[in-house]
């Protein structure tokens, strides 16, 4: 019923998040973004050369640009991809995290762009916020999209490692590949960061995605089926490409080891990290109360 008449694929298997903890990430973290357009870049060497506003763009930021026409950003982030082939049917996604302040800066995704064609634009994204740390999924698609990564020398990349091993070593292998032990691994972690209010991710439509997640008979996870909803971006299905961007960044934010080492953290008053900080230093210090905020 809960699949062909409420047309509610989610309810027809054991959703993988909780609906109740999805509700409430969105009435917390979910805001419109600050500027919705394209990043037009040199199609010779891939460099960016200027935002463009444009109410119909396909990328959506959650921060403002400085005057110099760069992201008015101080912390550095993280870039997770997912690569779909292109054909209108699903969308490839990236999505750039702030490793800070653990929230979603900015989304783009785009269902008629070849996975090369994809290439592009992500290096050119990388390179205009500073050439952050890149993972992307390589099965299917990933794996044209990859190879033009590396053609373009964009060198900051997520080298595969064996999690099963205790060293958990690199290999020379670029991407991650998806088992069905490795979603678990990766969404698992995502998912206890949203419900535990660990991350922030201002994108409605990525945790609406969360919702589509469900567990398979065999215990994998997968989407349930292409959703019935209208996505802007035009695709014809809505296959979760956005969860798997999202999880894969917050993967890479988990990994300490991967991120970039900070000289000096600011973290902005009032954000997620700095209420976290705010809790653990009153727990570390009995008697001592939290600063309020009129604004939270």
């Amino acid at each position: 019923m809960a699949q062909e008449w409420d047309i509610d694929y989610g309810g027809s298997g054991h959703q993988f998040f909780d609906a109740e903890a999805l509700k409430e990430a969105m009435q917390r973290t979910v805001r419109p973004p600050l500027m919705v357009g394209e990043l037009d870049f040199d199609t010779v060497t891939r460099e960016p050369t200027k935002f463009r506003d444009d109410e119909e763009g396909r990328l959506h930021l959650w921060h403002l640009i400085n005057k110099d026409g760069k992201p008015s950003l101080d912390q550095p982030i993280v870039v997770g991809v997912d690569v779909s082939a292109g054909t209108g049917s699903s969308n490839s996604v990236a999505v750039g995290w702030n490793v800070v302040t653990r929230e979603k800066v900015f989304e783009y995704a785009n269902a008629f762009l070849r996975p090369e064609e994809f290439a592009d634009r992500v290096v050119a994204l990388c390179r205009w916020y500073g050439k952050p740390l890149l993972i992307w999924e390589v099965n299917g698609p990933g794996l044209q999209f990859g190879a033009k990564v590396v053609e373009l020398r964009y060198s900051h990349i997520y080298y595969r490692r064996r999690e099963e091993s205790v060293s958990k070593k690199s290999s020379d292998v670029p991407g991650w590949a998806s088992t069905k032990d490795s979603k678990r691994r990766v969404l698992g972690r995502y998912r206890d960061a949203v419900e535990s209010a660990s991350c922030a991710n201002r994108s409605r439509m990525a945790l609406e995605e969360c919702s589509e997640y469900v567990y398979e008979p065999n215990g994998s996870i997968a989407h349930a089926r292409e959703s019935n909803r209208t996505d802007p971006t035009g695709a014809k299905g809505n296959h979760g490409d956005r969860v798997i961007a999202d999880a894969l960044a917050w993967y890479m934010l988990s990994e300490k080891k991967s991120l970039p080492t900070l000289r000096k953290q600011v973290i902005p008053v009032g954000c997620l990290a700095w209420r976290q900080k705010q809790r653990a230093d009153a727990k570390a210090k009995p008697g001592k109360e939290l600063k309020r905020n009129d604004g939270w």
